[in-house]
């Protein structure tokens, strides 16, 4: 009897194994997110002369029925886009995998484009000094005094004391060659938009990601570098697989910050790529969008992980094309904002496109001067060191300002659950259970712990206080 029983817990022992290999081979990256990235890009490119709707983004666990597609791009995380070549069996498709257990969700590619607010004016700066330097204060546009860039600044030590800070720009690529750029880029040769410039990799040709560019670069230190991921084209437009797949490549480069100056409908395919990034520690802003509607209706905008950014102007009222609502967590400038162009010229325009990379801005630099600060940590620090509003639209949303900031206990949030790369396992939501992170500045945060050194990983402290965030239905396009 005991010979049948060693036999029996054998085979299980050894059928156990066999499942937890197949278990590490359905969940496990089967590819880089390069290759995932060129993938998305080559779909996106072969097969134009179908609509973008019979195209299927599916975030499923594991391998899934591709059904009637006739390509696709998969085997990075939980992502699946695929292509179908009519209308039927694409919705036949998407009614399956809305049916199936492990799906998460499902919904049509779309295309997306880079919408400025109507009345930009395009002017150059032509008389003034040879760093582009538009007012009397060194900066580019009003904005920079608005914001309160230079008093911040002036409250920091020598910048060559800070660590390295990173800014992704996903957008139209950023003209790297701008002579207001000098030391602060970073290349990364990164474009998936299906569209090349002459000067190569994620070169712009359209002005709005050089635009955006600028406007960070004009309200932080030396210390703060700018990396391009080129997903809209030169006409502005940019497919939702793609700009999803270029937010998943700046994580995988662990930058500091990223900033998505894209709106558009509504969608599912933002929120987890989003969601990683804040449980990584990574700051993400994004537009509230143009269209003067409630922003709960636009994605990544409704994004709550995210900060939601709407725009005014310099005598300080609301502008008058910004999405508006209970979702917007800060307003900035954005209109008429002088920023870097092409050909290395200065130009303005408005739009939240604009208002949001001034957050990105005071982002890197509150990054910058306390490194352990999490996500969340640095959007409260931020909203509470700002002015109040009166904009009963935006929900009394606080006006972005930095000129005089302090530190507070109520700030410090501990780091979300360990999250893995989008690249292994499927991204979770940010966790909402208290944890803290400490300031690197001598100046104190009130901490029952030492502080250590700034890792990859967000460092934990108690928070006297959790912090929720209010949930919204997501929605995409550039602003």
């Amino acid at each position: 009897m005991k010979k049948y029983i060693s036999i029996l817990l054998s085979v299980i022992l050894a059928f156990g194994g066999v499942l937890c290999v197949l278990q590490s081979s359905l969940f496990s990256p089967r590819i880089s997110i390069d290759e995932f990235s060129k993938q998305v890009s080559v779909l996106n490119s072969t097969y134009t002369q179908y609509p973008k709707r019979y195209r299927l983004i599916v975030q499923a666990k594991g391998r899934i029925d591709k059904l009637d597609s006739i390509d696709c791009a998969e085997g990075y995380g939980d992502l699946h886009i695929l292509q179908f070549d009519n209308a039927d069996s694409a919705k036949r498709a998407q009614a399956y995998y809305n049916n199936q257990r492990s799906v998460k969700s499902v919904e049509e590619d779309e295309v997306l484009f880079c919408a400025d607010a109507a009345y930009d004016a395009p002017y150059y700066f032509e008389d003034l000094e040879e760093d582009g330097a538009a007012y009397a204060n060194g900066h580019l546009s009003w904005g920079s005094e608005f914001i309160g860039t230079d008093s911040y600044i002036e409250s920091m030590s020598e910048p060559s004391e800070y660590r390295q800070v990173v800014v992704a720009i996903v957008d139209s690529g950023i003209a790297y060659d701008h002579s207001f750029f000098e030391d602060r880029v970073i290349r990364t040769n990164y474009n998936t938009s299906g569209t090349q410039a002459e000067q190569g990799g994620e070169y712009d040709e359209y002005g709005h990601g050089t635009h955006v560019a600028g406007i960070v670069v004009d309200n932080t230190t030396a210390n703060v570098k700018i990396k391009g991921y080129k997903v809209l084209n030169d006409k502005g437009k940019g497919v939702k697989s793609v700009i999803v797949a270029g937010i998943l490549k700046a994580i995988s480069d662990k930058v500091d910050v990223i900033n998505i100056s894209i709106e558009g409908g509504k969608t599912g395919a933002y929120t987890n790529a989003i969601n990683t990034a804040v449980n990584k520690g990574i700051v993400v802003c994004v537009a509230a969008g143009n269209k003067r509607q409630d922003a709960s209706k636009v994605e990544p905008a409704c994004v709550e992980s995210a900060i939601t950014v709407a725009a005014m102007d310099e005598r300080g009222n609301t502008a008058s094309f910004t999405n508006y609502g209970s979702l917007i967590d800060i307003v900035a400038p954005g209109v008429l904002i002088g920023s870097t162009y092409l050909n290395d010229t200065y130009t303005s325009r408005s739009g939240t496109s604009m208002a949001s990379p001034f957050v990105a801005a005071a982002a890197a630099l509150v990054k910058t001067t306390h490194p352990l600060y999490s996500a969340k940590a640095i959007e409260r620090f931020l909203k509470r060191n700002s002015r109040e509003s009166d904009f009963e639209i935006m929900n009394y949303a606080p006006i972005l300002d930095i000129s005089h900031t302090t530190d507070s206990q109520e700030d410090i949030e501990p780091p979300s659950e360990p999250v893995t790369e989008p690249s292994s396992e499927p991204e979770t939501e940010p966790s909402s259970e208290p944890e803290t992170e400490p300031s690197s500045e001598p100046e104190t945060e009130p901490s029952s712990e030492p502080v250590t050194e700034p890792s990859s990983e967000p460092e934990t402290e108690p928070s006297s206080e959790p912090e929720t965030e209010p949930s919204s239905e997501p929605e995409t396009e550039p602003s």
